[in-house]
This record gives structure tokens, C-alpha cells and sequence, in this order.
């Protein structure tokens, strides 16, 4: 549904001011034809679905575009009107696919009122077809512009793209989708309003249902998933739309899909960061070319969920800072947290306190009561002991030894015993008083070391009622206060995440345990937009608040809960295998046993294969190689690695 005032359209379908209609079209209605209250003036273009007319409404006398459902693979103009199907074996799908145009024209119908989508007038049938009557659209083809400009302003981007962003998100509501979002399809007036041609919802469902019916995209342009059976649905046309957008931006469309498979060269914008750009736009057309459909926003509104608003942004709040001022900064706990558990952390700790002083006064009480328990006096009652001992037996021994004598002592010998017996007494006593001493003087120190433990156990225990007094004042006056207020906890989170100092390796493993997690988001080692808001939807899961920032908690958590295959895929990532690496890899494979063709490509036969080689390694199954396995896997192989050089050597030979 190429269409346009300000010009016409050549056979590719791009505007062409100026000119007038198209030469040597075959297979089209001349000129004069009437449909019913429309006159045809020329031909606007001719592609392999259908052809577009410029014509005149003969009731309001104003110009309309017409589409005709023509597809040439399965019908042809039977002399100068009629449209019929080329065989009767195409009969089914030409009428399957007229009522798909039909189908499309309605859902079209339906959004007259979003400005950034071609207005349909009427539909009517007539020649054996249909035709779908359409307001036409001022301006030029973006793809015209581009070529004279190469780029567009920031802010003619910014405006084009928030229409856009309305016109398809009402599309997808409506269950329409554009399936060739390209600059050739967006017509651009001169106030930079865009308005989306060409639908081509009819012509995708019939290219996938037919064989005759080929697809036909436009590299640099089309998905991953246009080119296979994979389910298409509203990432696809954010593929196209971001793709578009680059091409804006850089002044040349990303690489095709089909080369990104083989060899992605693709240059994120978030790297080259053109001037003028908000970080948060470039950040999610990135997002919008990720490869794989599970990578990109699954629906507009997303994709509006981590992009910008319109107009310029202050981004630098997005990023989180390195050097001394990010070291200094520290971790605040929530208000909340604090209140509940402070006063119960501080009761626990004076309890124990007030354990330890008891244990330790009745340890210092019983201490003095055992001689063992004082070295220092252990000599001093031993030696009392040793002493009284023979004393006892001297006199025990003095009393008996007249009896048992039968020779009368002299008096000399009687005056020493009796000297003897004197002193012996004398010694006896004096052992007596200093063990009288020694107790009593244990006595006294074990009463002074009860004082002691006494008085120190009631300052503890006042100390430690005086710390619980406090804890439930702090407690009391912090439950006055209000809640932490969303802003409040993200400035927290902010903070802590800050604290955490993430080197660019670990935010990669955070994006790939993220969309191993099903929040998916591109491995750039950039926490930006997209990367906040699913951190966001992953808390919730967790049932933590959303603010977008990981804390040391949060961070272990997420680590933890990677599937090694996902670790496994951003280890092979790390590797950055060439193309040649790749084919030493298959042919390593081939030589032990696992055949895989040699193409420098890792399908989904060379990832079985890996795993099949893992296995036999007791290595996780994972289809993605290590470092540390792509080294293992070369010296298995190094027989065959070194023929397989030695013919490509061979082959450069002259």
C-alpha cells in the first residue's frame, strides 16, 4: 500500500517527485478504468501481491489510492479486467488469500484514527477481485530521504518514532501485524510525522501457507525468525521498526539477519553512541535487534517500559560510577528492618551479657574456697601439712619411750628430751596459727571477690537495662516516622549497589542469569534501562521491592539461580571463536567420533555434538564449550587438527 500526493511511484515502489506514472507496466488497469465511483488515473506500483493505483473519487472529486489484491504467483489478468487464478489448483489458495486481504483491510479499517497508519476508505470487489480504497498519505518514502540526507536529526527520529511506537501498538491490539517494517514503507511528511504504508499481514500468512506464494523481506531489515517457520508475532515488527531506526541513526542498516548467524559484526549504538541521543534510545533499538526473538520485548508495551519518554533524558542517573567516590559510599539498611529487629537483636544481647557476668561471678565466688584453685597458696598449707605430721609422731613417740626403756634415764638426758619435747611443741603451735592465718585470709578474699562480682553483675545488668531502654525509645520514635517511600528504597538500593563496585564481567553474568531467568536482556556489560527494569520484574519474583538495583544479597541470589547451561553459552561468548576456530572445532569433533559437517557455523548439530563430547568428559552437557574444554577438545584432535591444516595450507599454495 505504497502511497503518497507529493509525487508517484516508480516499479520498486519509491516515490518519485515529479514524475508521472509509471512505463511499459504489464498486467495493470489502464488509465480511465472506472471501479464503481472511482476513476484510475496512473499506476503507483506493482509488486508480487498486488498493484497500487492513484485515483479519483468521482462523487467528492478527490484523489484516492487503490490496492488490488493481484498476486501474480497465483492469478493473472484475463484480457483487460478480470483477475483469475492461474490454475484450477490454485483456485483454494487464491480465494484463501483474498479473504486474508479482505480480513486485513477490515482490522486497517478499524484504526482511522491512529495518524501514524494509512487510512482506509473502502473496500470494494469487482474483476473477479478486491480492491481496498485508501486515503492518500503526503510526503515522501523515509527511504528516499535517507538516500539524499544518509541520517535524520535526534529529533526528527525522536517524533517519528513515538508515532510509530502508537500506531503499532494499536495495530497488535487490533491483531495486525506489518511484517516489512522498512524505510520504504514509512511515508514522512515535511513536519517529520510518519505515516505506515504497505501492511503486509495477507501477504506473510499466504507466503507461509502456499509454496507458490514466495516471501519476499528486505535484508537488513527482517528478522530472524522471517526466514524459517519460527513463530512470528509483535518482536518481529520491532525488529523491522528498530532496524529502520538504525539505519536513521548510522546512515546504513545493520548487518542481515542471515550474516548475523554466520558472523555478528553487528555495532551496538550503545557503543557508538551518536551525539544527540538519549543513552536509554540507543540502549533499546539495541535491545529491539537483539537476534534471537526471545532476546528482544515481546510487545510494545515492553518495549515502552525500557525506553524513554519523548524528548532528551538526563541518563547519567542509569549508570553506576566507578573510582573513589563509588568506594566511599556505604550500605543503608531500610527503616523498617531496623525497627523490627533492633530491639529484639539488643534484648538477646544483654541476656547473653547478663548470662555470662552470672556464670562468671559464681565461677569467682567457689574459686577461693578450693586450695587448688590458688597456686599461690597451694606451698604454704602443703608445708603446714607436711610440718604437723611429725610433729604428732615426735610426741607420740616421746610419751612411749620411757615405758618401753629399762635403763633409767640420767638427768642430763632427761633435760634434753624435755628441751626437745618444748620445741617441738613450740614448732606444732606455730604451724597451727599460720594455718589459722591462711584460712582466714582465703575467707576474706573470697568475700571480697563476691563484693567484687556483686557490684560489677549490677552495673552490667543496669547497663544492659539502660541499652534496652533506649532500643525501645529509638524503636518507638522510628514508628512515628512514615514508611520509606519508593524513592526512598531505590536511593538505598542505588547506594548499595554502588558499594558493590560490579566489574563489567560480573554485570554480564547478571543480564545472562536474568534472561536465563526469563527476564530477557542483551550481555552488554551496560546496566541501562532495559537491564533496571527486568532486575525490577526478577525482585518481584523474589518479593522484594522494585527498584531496579542489586544489593550483595541480591546479587549471590541471582548468581545462584544461573542454569550452567546459560554460564556454559556466556563462557563460549567470552572465547569470541573465529570462524576458523569454529571449523577446527568440528573437525576435532568429526575425528573423535561425533560428525558434524564443517562449516565454521555451531547449528543445532555441532551444539549435540559438543554436548555428546561433554559427556564423554563427565562434563555438564551443555553444547557450549569453556576455554579451558576448547584447549582439551584441540589436543584430542591434534592428529587430525594437523592434517585438516596442513590441506588448507596446501589449497593456498600456487
Amino acid at each position: 500500500m505504497v502511497v503518497a500526493t507529493a509525487g508517484h511511484f516508480n516499479r520498486l515502489g519509491d516515490l518519485v517527485p515529479g514524475t508521472g506514472p509509471s512505463k511499459d507496466v504489464r498486467g495493470v488497469l489502464p488509465a480511465g478504468t472506472r471501479l464503481n465511483d472511482y476513476e484510475i488515473i496512473s499506476v503507483l506500483g506493482q509488486g508480487g501481491f498486488g498493484v497500487t493505483y492513484l485515483a479519483r473519487d468521482t462523487r467528492l472529486e478527490d484523489q484516492v489510492v487503490l490496492k488490488e489484491y493481484l498476486p501474480t504467483s497465483l492469478a493473472l489478468r484475463d484480457g483487460i479486467a478480470n483477475v483469475l487464478p492461474r490454475t484450477t489448483d490454485l483456485g483454494e489458495p487464491f480465494a484463501w488469500g483474498r479473504e486474508r486481504f479482505v480480513a486485513e483491510a477490515r482490522a486497517l479499517s478499524r484504526l482511522g484514527q491512529v495518524p501514524a497508519i494509512v487510512r482506509v476508505l473502502d473496500l470494494l470487489e469487482a474483476n473477479g477481485t478486491v480492491y481496498l480504497v485508501m486515503a492518500p498519505a503526503e510526503g515522501e518514502p523515509l527511504r528516499r530521504r535517507l538516500l539524499r540526507d544518509n541520517i535524520l536529526p535526534p529529533a526528527v527520529i525522536e517524533r517519528m518514532f513515538s508515532s510509530l511506537l502508537d500506531a503499532l501498538q494499536e495495530a497488535h491490539a487490533a491483531g495486525l501485524l506489518h511484517h516489512d517494517i522498512k524505510p520504504a514503507n514509512i511515508i514522512v511528511d515535511a513536519r517529520g510525522n510518519p505515516t505506515l504504508i504497505d501492511f503486509g499481514a495477507a501477504r506473510a500468512a499466504m507466503a507461509g501457507r502456499t509454496a507458490a506464494m514466495a516471501a519476499s523481506f528486505t535484508p537488513g531489515y527482517a528478522a530472524a525468525e522471517q526466514f524459517s517457520s519460527a513463530k512470528q508475532g509483535p518482536w518481529t515488527d520491532i525488529y523491522g521498526l528498530s532496524a529502520t531506526l538504525y539505519h536513521a541513526i548510522t546512515g546504513a542498516p545493520p548487518p542481515s539477519t542471515f550474516d548475523r548467524m554466520l558472523d555478528d559484526t553487528y555495532q551496538p549504538l550503545a557503543k557508538l553512541m551518536p551525539a544527540g541521543f538519549s543513552p536509554g534510545l540507543l540502549i533499546g533499538i539495541d535491545a529491539g535487534l537483539a537476534l534471537r526473538p526471545d532476546e528482544r520485548p515481546q510487545s510494545i508495551a515492553d518495549w515502552r517500559a525500557i525506553l524513554p519518554p519523548a524528548g532528551p533524558l538526563d541518563e547519567p542517573a542509569t549508570f553506576v560510577m566507578r573510582g573513589p567516590s563509588a568506594a566511599a559510599r556505604t550500605i543503608h539498611p531500610s527503616r523498617a528492618g531496623t525497627r523490627r529487629s533492633m530491639g529484639l537483636w539488643i534484648g538477646v544481647a544483654a541476656a547473653i551479657l547478663v548470662a555470662a557476668v552470672v556464670a562468671d561471678g559464681a565461677l569467682k565466688l567457689t574459686a577461693p574456697v578450693t586450695e587448688a584453685t590458688d597456686p599461690a597458696r597451694r606451698p604454704v598449707v602443703a608445708q603446714s601439712r607436711q610440718q604437723t605430721a611429725p610433729d604428732a609422731a615426735a610426741t607420740a613417740g616421746m610419751a612411749t619411750t620411757p615405758a618401753a626403756s629399762d635403763t633409767p634415764a640420767t638427768p642430763s638426758e632427761v633435760e634434753r628430751a624435755t628441751v626437745e619435747t618444748a620445741r617441738r611443741e613450740e614448732d606444732t603451735q606455730q604451724a597451727r596459727e599460720s594455718h589459722q592465718k591462711t584460712a582466714v585470709e582465703a575467707t576474706q578474699s573470697s568475700a571480697e571477690a563476691a563484693a567484687r562480682a556483686a557490684a560489677q553483675d549490677a552495673a552490667q545488668r543496669q547497663a544492659a537495662e539502660e541499652a534496652q531502654r533506649q532500643a525501645d525509645a529509638s524503636a518507638a520514635k522510628a514508628a512515628e516516622r512514615p514508611p520509606p517511600t519508593a524513592a526512598e528504597l531505590r536511593q538505598q538500593a542505588e547506594k548499595a549497589e554502588a558499594t558493590l563496585n560490579l566489574s563489567e564481567r560480573d554485570r554480564r553474568r547478571v543480564q545472562t542469569a536474568l534472561t536465563a531467568l526469563g527476564h530477557p536482556v542483551s550481555a552488554t556489560g551496560y546496566f541501562g534501562p532495559i537491564t533496571r527494569s527486568m532486575i525490577s520484574a526478577w525482585q518481584k519474583t523474589q518479593g522484594l521491592p522494585d527498584t531496579g538495583f542489586l544489593d550483595a544479597t541480591q546479587f549471590a541470589t541471582l548468581g545462584g539461580q544461573v542454569p550452567p547451561e546459560a554460564e556454559a553459552r556466556q563462557a563460549e561468548v567470552a572465547l569470541n571463536l573465529s570462524d576458523q576456530d569454529r571449523k577446527r572445532v568440528q573437525v576435532a569433533l568429526t575425528a573423535l567420533g561425533h560428525t558434524v559437517p564443517t562449516t565454521g557455523y555451531f547449528g543445532s548439530i555441532s551444539r549435540s555434538m559438543i554436548a555428546a563430547w561433554q559427556k564423554t568428559q563427565d562434563a555438564p552437557a551443555t553444547g557450549y564449550l569453556t576455554a579451558v574444554q576448547f584447549a582439551a577438545l584441540q589436543q584430542q584432535a591434534a592428529a587430525a587438527l594437523a592434517k585438516y591444516d596442513q590441506a588448507r595450507r596446501k589449497a593456498k599454495e600456487p
